[in-house]
Parts: structure tokens; sequence; C-alpha cells
């Protein structure tokens, strides 16, 4: 948050500048939201992608807050768009695959979609594409025509203590 905070969101700010109308941010892996804060704070219009039923309650109060976010609780991923295992695990670690970070609480199915499916349904172009797919950052942005999505900027979370991180 700290990053998105000092650099992405002031240099975002600046197509204010340059005559831009407030933009548009992709949130995948949105938790509750932390992420998007500086964005929502300035008008932007977020699209916050989070299938964990923990986190729907406190999306539905920055929903409630900002009429500019939209939450979905679908997962989003590289793979075609169904439903897909989620593994619930305390709030911020949940996601679809294993966990170094987290003891695995229960699995769930949710819905699921991919990053093109996502800009065609939501017919958008985003200035920032943050993904946050606990170990499967990659993946998504593997599947995603870039040249279309045209972000300005894109973040993806990166560790080594995932070794499926290593093979996309």
């Amino acid at each position: 948050v700290a990053l998105i905070t000092q650099c992405i969101h002031p240099y975002l700010q600046t197509l204010k500048t340059e005559g831009a109308p407030a933009g548009r941010i992709v949130d995948v892996g949105a938790c509750v939201g932390a992420a998007s804060m500086p964005f929502l704070r300035g008008g932007w219009r977020v699209d916050l992608f989070e299938p964990d039923p923990e986190c729907h309650q406190p999306l539905a109060a920055v929903c409630a807050a900002f009429p500019n976010a939209k939450h979905f609780a679908v997962a989003v991923t590289g793979a075609p768009a169904g439903p897909g295992t989620f593994h619930k695990r305390g709030r911020g670690l949940s996601g679809l695959g294993a966990s170094p970070y987290a003891a695995q609480e229960n699995d769930l199915t949710v819905p699921s979609t991919t990053l093109p499916e996502v800009y065609r349904t939501l017919k958008l172009q985003a200035d920032f594409l943050k993904i946050d797919a606990e170990g499967h950052d990659l993946e998504i942005l593997a599947g995603a025509d870039i040249p279309m999505l045209a972000p300005k900027v894109v973040m993806i979370e990166f560790g080594t203590a995932r070794s499926e991180e290593h093979t996309s």
C-alpha cells in the first residue's frame, strides 16, 4: 500500500494535470480494498475483484461509502472462466493455490473469470491494474492481452517463497 500511496498514485494523479478525467483502477485480489483507497478518495472508478466471503462485508462498506467502487465476488485467473476451487485461509492469504503463509481453513467453489473477459464485459480501459492473487499473479498477467488492456501502470505481487511463481 505504501508503494501505491507514495509512487503510483502521485504518478497517475499527473494525468489530471494533463486534462484527463479521474481514471479507472482494476484491483484483482482486492482483499478489503486498502490498496484502492487513495484512488477512491480522489474520485477514481475502482473495480474490486475479491472472491473471499470474509472480505465481502468490508468491501460492501467501501462500495457504500464510495459510489465509484464496485465489488465483483469472482476470482480472476489465467485459465478459462468457470467455477474454481478457492482455498480459504486467513484474510488476505486465501487463493486458488497452495500458500506457505497460512494454513488452509476450507475449500470453496467460486466463480472465476479472466482479465480479457473482465475488460470485455466491463468495456473498460484501466489506468492502473493491480494484481495480488496469492501466487497466481504472473499466470493472470500471462493470460492478458496487455495492448488491448492498455494500462498505464501494472503492479503484481511476486515472492520467492512460492515455486509456482517461477514457472510462469
